[in-house]
């Protein structure tokens, strides 16, 4: 019986990586998920994460089944965890998940050539569907990392502004600062500062230095005079 044919030793080979990559994959995106949890509250990339932890289970036990039933071997092998502590932030998270990803996509792109190859039809049609939810995963990855990176910046330009100068100032932003504007007395009266042309040279003087008047401020009004000229 057809059944009864084991897989090719090529198919068996990346068979076992396939329900190993699928498990890995799946003890990571548990453990991030429930790392960004807040107040009982999971945000929606960790949702993705923890969807995809118990469909990547689930695809494993399919791929065990399929080696069991052409009585092939079983021998998965052992992948390592990234360092689990550093993922700080969704942005890191997401970009591992972008790895885990483009990783599985490799083992299934490859699995389908081996299908192909030996003209296992039923293993090649139990791909097709998983390569086009594949392509799903990386195009909301990419969505999620792209918001996540705009809330970075802004969060990280928020706090730019609130964080005080040297002087113990907060830092003004640019519409805060008008030089130009004349300043104004209680009373509402504009004062206008009176130039004096004191040093302004004659018409003698051929040093080329530049002029500057200088200012004298005696319009502005003083406090006892309520403010008035």
């Amino acid at each position: 019986m057809y059944f009864c044919n084991p897989f090719s030793d090529e198919c068996v080979d990346v068979l076992n990586e396939a329900v190993a990559y699928h498990l890995h994959v799946s003890h990571v995106y548990l453990e991030m998920a429930f790392s960004f949890v807040v107040d009982k509250k999971m945000p929606t990339f960790a949702q993705f994460f923890e969807r995809e932890a118990e469909t990547r289970r689930t695809l494993a036990d399919q791929y065990l089944k399929q080696l069991c039933k052409r009585k092939s071997s079983i021998y998965p092998p052992f992948y390592t965890k990234p360092q689990m502590s550093e993922i700080d932030t969704p942005v890191k998270a997401i970009m591992i998940g972008q790895e885990l990803e483009a990783a599985l996509r490799g083992i299934l792109e490859h699995l389908k050539r081996i299908a192909i190859k030996d003209r296992e039809t039923d293993l090649g049609n139990f791909l097709k569907p998983l390569l086009a939810a594949q392509k799903k995963n990386d195009d909301y990855l990419k969505f999620q990392l792209n918001y996540q990176q705009r809330e970075e910046r802004r969060k990280k330009l928020k706090t730019d502004h609130r964080k005080p100068t040297s002087s113990g100032r907060r830092v003004s932003k640019p519409e805060d600062i008008d030089s130009e504007r004349p300043s104004t007395s209680s009373s509402g009266i504009v004062w206008i500062p009176k130039i004096i042309d004191s040093k302004r040279p004659s018409s003698t003087f051929s040093s080329g230095k530049i002029w500057i008047p200088e200012i004298i401020h005696s319009e502005r009004p003083s406090a006892s005079l309520g403010g008035r000229f």
